[in-house]
Order: structure tokens, then sequence, then C-alpha cells
């Protein structure tokens, strides 16, 4: 593992997110979070991330304030803290989501691929019923998936210069469910335009499942998703500095 720097040899200008970054390359070296947890297992608390991060916060502020008057500098530390607490948990957050997910949305594109190679193979009557309940079920796992990329692609934009928080297996499984789940609905459509599902329709009609109507839905939707992690990783950084009714206030306005 890349060997952590020393608390006295930090910049005096260590920002959160850059003490932060500095932490996540590190962590990165592990595939998932579990198995970067289960690294930390028996080591002393020092270096957890929890524990690690408000020191160099604390450490950095005190340095770069020298000579300020004592409430200035515990109101910047604070602040600092829990900054940098907020993208622990906002890592964290976006991990245990897509991981959480990652078996719903696997077994789901099973169930998709699977239905789609019955109607090509004509195991399975492809008929007006049938047709729409698998176009329905696949544009909604499209979406979810979608969804779900966008979400993280939002964050990793706006809160880690455009570093993923996704450790780097979870970051691969999601890309290739993304590739997956959009493949499947285009095969589809060429099977349709192939004839492979019954006659090839006599007149051009818009596609059953529109790609691009999908995508576009699932941007706007992608912003909620990312907006709900990011209340969560606040609400839990406002607590941990003992700001329990801030927190509260921050999930009330987002369930209200």
């Amino acid at each position: 593992m890349t060997t952590r720097r020393r608390l006295d040899q930090l910049d005096d200008s260590l920002s959160p997110q850059e003490a932060v970054l500095r932490w996540l390359a590190e962590a990165h070296e592990f595939p998932t979070l579990p198995d970067y947890v289960q690294s930390l297992k028996g080591q002393k608390p020092s270096v957890f991330p929890l524990y690690r991060l408000p020191e160099e916060m604390e450490s950095s502020v005190r340095s770069s304030m020298r000579g300020e008057k004592p409430g200035r500098i515990y109101a910047a530390v604070r602040t600092a803290v829990r900054d940098a607490a907020f993208l622990v948990y906002l890592v964290t957050q976006t991990n245990g989501s897509v991981l959480t997910e990652q078996r719903a949305n696997s077994l789901n594109y099973f169930l998709v691929a699977q239905g789609l190679k019955a109607f090509i193979k004509g195991s399975t009557p492809w008929e007006g019923v049938e047709q729409e309940r698998w176009c329905g079920f696949a544009a909604s796992l499209v979406s979810e998936v979608f969804t779900l990329h966008g979400a993280i692609a939002h964050i990793a934009t706006t809160y880690f210069r455009g570093r993923t928080p996704l450790f780097p297996q979870t970051a691969g499984l999601l890309a290739q469910l993304v590739t997956v789940t959009a493949g499947t609905s285009e095969s589809y459509h060429r099977s349709l335009a192939l004839g492979l599902m019954g006659p090839k329709p006599k007149r051009r009609q818009p596609p059953p499942i529109d790609l691009n109507q999908v995508r576009e839905a699932a941007a706007e939707s992608a912003l909620v998703r990312a907006q709900q992690m990011i209340t969560l990783a606040q609400t839990e950084a406002l607590s941990m500095t003992g700001e329990h009714d801030r927190g509260l206030d921050l999930v009330e306005a987002r369930i209200l």
C-alpha cells in the first residue's frame, strides 16, 4: 500500500478534498469497499479514515491559521473535519448503493437477455402482450442502470475532480452492466429489423425501446439519485460533528 504522509509533512493549505483524494488513491488499491474494510481489521484506529482525516484536517488548519483567535481556529477545524467526513461518507454511500443494487440489476439483466433469446428462437410466442411486457421490463432495467451510472458520474465530477468514488471492481461491474443492458436493447431492435422475431414491419415504426428517450429520462433521475446519496452523506457528517438537528433538517427537506 502507498506510504501515508506524516502529519508534520502536510501542506498548510491542504483542503478536505485533497486529503480525501489522497486517501481514496490508497483505498482504491483494493478491489472493493468490503476488501478495504477487511484490510483495516486489527490495525490501530489512527489508520481508519474517520480518525486519520480529521487529524490531518486539524493539523493543516492550525498550521495555516497560526496567530488567529482560538474561536476562529476552532470553527475552521470543525468545518474542515465535517467536509472531509462528508466526502468519506459519500464514498461509502456510492459504493454501498452500487453493491446493493448490483445483484438485483444483474439478475434482471439475465432475465431480459434470456427472454430475448427465447423470443428469437421461437420457444416463446412473440405476441402483443409478451412484447409489451418484455419491452417494459427491459426499458426499466436500462433506465435504472443508466440512472445509477449517471448519479455516480455526477458525484465524481462535483466532489472528486472527476475521479470515481467507486472501488475498481465495483466501477468495472457497473460499467459492464451499462454496456450489456444497452447492447441487449440494440440486439432486440436489430432482430426486429431482420425479421428474426416475425415479419418485418412494412412501415417504419418508432423503436419499442427508445434508448435516446431512456437516456434523457435517466439523466434527470440521476441527479435525484445523486442528491439522495449526497444528503445521506451530509447527514452522517453533521451527526459526526454533533450537529444532529441540522442533519435532521436536511433529511426532512428531502422528504417533505
